[in-house]
């Protein structure tokens, strides 16, 4: 029996979606040459939908199968699912450095992002398992995410970074949704569902742009001197 198959297969859906962002970023990857830069951000980008996609699989199991709050499986699978949001942030700060940042900086910022990960799930698994500590870790993150892909735009005049911004700022839509509890129905298409749905859609505009950049072997950050002219030319 599953207790809630709207929140619950709406998840695994998002979990499918994933696995197919992944196998598409991948064959991709194997394309560019062994020592494009190009590897490095779309290697973030797969870490990114993994942890996404595995979040939504674990929420999806609580929800359909493990209702009883205080129930081991239930408190088990919502803290590996806010550890799976960790990975999220984590590959977030990464893949936004790497676009944005020289080596050095991009560096400097995944060894902060990392230290913030250490002391996330340290605080997760002996302090507090409050959702509100992930949203919290996460947010940052986010708003990065849409900053550097708002400033690819920009500076290229790409659409497909539009498209990736936008869909940074559907997912803080669908997060609003949620915790306003806009429903379609309030048994067979709760509010839970309707926001998986907002974040399917947001999910392949990110996507989108990740896999425009995949197209070009070397992306240097957006940063550096002569940007434009080496992503233009090699198109």
């Amino acid at each position: 029996m599953i207790f809630e198959p709207d929140v619950t297969l709406t998840d695994y859906l998002l979990t499918a979606e994933c696995a197919l962002f992944i196998y598409l970023l991948i064959i991709k990857i194997a394309e560019l040459p062994a020592t494009s830069g190009q590897r490095a951000i779309q290697h973030w980008f797969v870490v990114f939908f993994a942890s996404v996609g595995l979040a939504a699989f674990l929420g999806g199991t609580r929800h359909g199968f493990f209702p009883e709050l205080e129930s081991f499986g239930n408190q088990a699978l919502d803290v590996g699912s806010m550890v799976a949001l960790g990975l999220s942030t984590l590959a977030a700060w990464s893949f936004g450095a790497k676009l944005l940042f020289s080596k050095g900086v991009t560096r400097v910022v995944i060894i902060f992002a990392t230290i913030d990960l250490i002391a996330y799930l340290y605080c997760l698994l002996f302090i507090s398992q409050s959702f509100l500590v992930a949203i919290v870790n996460y947010l940052p993150s986010a708003i990065f995410a849409l900053i550097v892909f708002a400033i690819v735009g920009i500076r290229l005049r790409e659409r497909a970074a539009w498209i990736g911004a936008l869909g940074v700022l559907l997912m803080f839509i669908g997060a609003g949704v949620q915790q306003a509890e806009i429903d379609l129905h309030p048994v067979y298409f709760t509010f839970n569902s309707v926001y998986h749905v907002i974040q399917a859609v947001a999910l392949y505009m990110i996507f989108y742009f990740a896999y425009w950049l995949v197209k070009i072997p070397e992306f240097a950050p957006v940063l550096s001197r002569g940007k434009q002219a080496e992503v233009r030319d090699s198109k």
